[in-house]
């Protein structure tokens, strides 16, 4: 069984300054689900890819913990508006078709996304970070009295990648794997 950890408690990025909790009904207090403000900031109608968040911590101790957390198969929840993204395995723009066109595809069941998996790595087993996430926020337009450009949020939806942040071109690649194609929005 899973012990749900405080995302703040765990060696991954540290909370920006002024983080605050928030607030939690009856039954996300007795499951230990809670939320706190994330260490980046979202804005609406506003595409912003492969911004670095944080360094993770190279101490032994940290490495090991984040290892055992990626065997034992814990996965991150994300909210907005009190809203959970759901995982998608796979990222629309990879099979070349709209987010609404994959969401029916693949039918995402999971809150959150896997912290890291065991892959092939130069031929052998290896446990790996997903050091990168990709939210895919589906929306429509809602008329405003002031003629202002408004937006209402629908579902929102996370996918997971590991990039080699080592690697003197890993923004080029990631910028690649981010480009959308046309018809994200429901």
């Amino acid at each position: 069984t899973h012990i749900p950890f405080d995302y703040y408690d765990l060696p991954l990025c540290d909370p920006m300054p002024g983080t605050k909790d928030a607030p939690a009904n009856l039954g996300e207090i007795l499951t230990a689900d809670r939320y706190h403000d994330a260490p980046f900031q979202l804005s609406a109608l506003n595409d912003v890819t492969c911004n670095v968040m944080c360094s993770l911590s190279t101490d032994s101790q940290d490495v090991k913990y984040r290892k055992a957390l990626i065997r034992d198969g814990y996965d991150v929840r994300i909210r907005m508006d009190n809203m959970p993204f759901m995982y998608l395995e796979s990222r629309p723009s990879s099979q070349g078709v709209s987010l609404a066109a994959e969401v029916m595809l693949e039918a995402p069941k999971e809150i959150g996304y896997p912290l890291g998996s065991m892959r092939m790595v130069d031929g052998r087993k290896a446990l790996v970070l997903n050091n990168h996430i990709t939210l895919w926020i589906m929306y429509h337009y809602v008329d405003s009295p002031e003629g202002v450009k408004k937006a209402r949020i629908i579902s929102g939806y996370v996918t997971a990648a590991s990039f080699d942040s080592n690697d003197d071109n890993w923004l080029e690649t990631c910028n690649m794997a981010d480009t959308n194609p046309a018809g994200f929005r429901a």
